[in-house]
């Protein structure tokens, strides 16, 4: 990646400066005309506050505004195409030669979520991407990631057909589960199987587990330090609550229909009243307080210990030769579910 330097192409189309106070964010994959999001070729513009410049390494690409001015140019390589922000435009390569990225900046900055700091590593905020580029985006940084690594990115419209992708593209190859809904934010963990191994339901489940611990302990460190738990807890709340749904509606019959015995899930399932019942007293009480927390992380602690040791591999042992099918409907069942409101 280069260093977002603005001076750095020869020529600037139009010749605009970036307004004082822009912060690059974001350095886009390099495009080339065989394979270009059909988004970009067509009318699209950046969210409030965001600047781009397309930079062109080769080839020409024909630029053009679209908000009634007619102005149009092509860059040929070393050219640089400023956008200003919301600005409706399009794109279209005029080579089969044709390379080039785009540098995003953005003016002031935006507030972070809770747990989630937007500017460290491993956090993707797409919500100042224009649509056709959020796709490509993290297909991009979940290919830079090793197996076993992570990222979590940040949506401000449902991600679902994004999910679809990975389905179609990556298969077996990604974790992908949610961490928040809303109306206006949505937040999912993705992390890169090891290609090696084929998947199991007790792993997607577990793998839930261990962000969901992660989620808990932020919310303790930040109530320790003298904070309030913020996003954190909120997230780690409408988490648990999304896993427990999963387990009780899907995961526990399915045991049951491999022949599985009844009492390990009726077990499971008086621990997770018990699991609410503490989630609602948290969520009810303005002063919890960190002897709370660390009380919740000891029912939940004990609790996926029997999972994890007990019931996840009994059920994978018990699916026998239908386990490739039933994978793979419960991996996508775990990234629908929690999304449906």
């Amino acid at each position: 990646m280069d260093a977002l330097d603005p001076n750095a192409a020869s020529s600037r189309k139009p010749d605009l400066d970036l307004p004082q106070g822009c912060a690059a964010f974001i350095r886009t994959p390099t495009f080339e005309t065989p394979g270009l999001p059909d988004g970009l070729r067509d009318y699209h513009r950046t969210s409030d506050g965001v600047w781009g410049e397309i930079v062109v390494e080769s080839g020409v690409l024909r630029y053009d505004w679209l908000d009634g001015s007619g102005e149009s140019w092509n860059l040929a390589g070393g050219d640089v195409g400023v956008i200003p922000a919301e600005l409706p435009h399009r794109i279209e390569p005029l080579s089969d030669e044709t390379r080039f990225y785009l540098r995003l900046y953005q003016v002031g900055g935006q507030e972070c979520d809770g747990a989630l700091d937007a500017n460290v590593p491993g956090v993707l905020d797409l919500r100042p991407l224009s649509p056709p580029l959020r796709h490509q985006q993290v297909l991009s940084a979940f290919d830079a990631l090793n197996p076993g690594e992570s990222l979590v990115f940040i949506e401000d419209r449902d991600p679902r057909p994004l999910l679809g992708s990975f389905a179609a593209l990556r298969p077996q190859r990604y974790l992908w589960l949610p961490q928040a809904a809303s109306e206006t934010r949505w937040v999912v963990w993705l992390s890169r199987r090891e290609d090696d191994f084929a998947p199991t339901i007790g792993e997607a489940l577990q793998a839930d587990h261990g962000r969901l611990d992660a989620l808990l302990d932020e919310a303790i460190r930040r109530i320790a330090a003298g904070g309030a738990a913020g996003a954190a807890l909120s997230d780690f709340c409408w988490g648990v609550r999304r896993h427990l749904r999963i387990e009780e509606k899907r995961l526990f019959p399915l045991f049951l229909e491999v022949g599985g015995p009844e009492l390990p899930t009726q077990v499971m399932v008086s621990e997770h009243r018990d699991i609410e019942r503490q989630l609602r007293q948290i969520e009810n009480d303005p002063s919890v307080d960190e002897s709370m927390l660390k009380l919740l992380r000891h029912t939940i602690d004990h609790h996926s210990f029997k999972e994890e040791g007990v019931l996840y591999p009994m059920l994978d042992v018990s699916l026998g030769d239908r386990r490739g099918e039933l994978v793979e409907t419960v991996f996508r069942e775990i990234g629908w579910e929690a999304l449906n409101k």
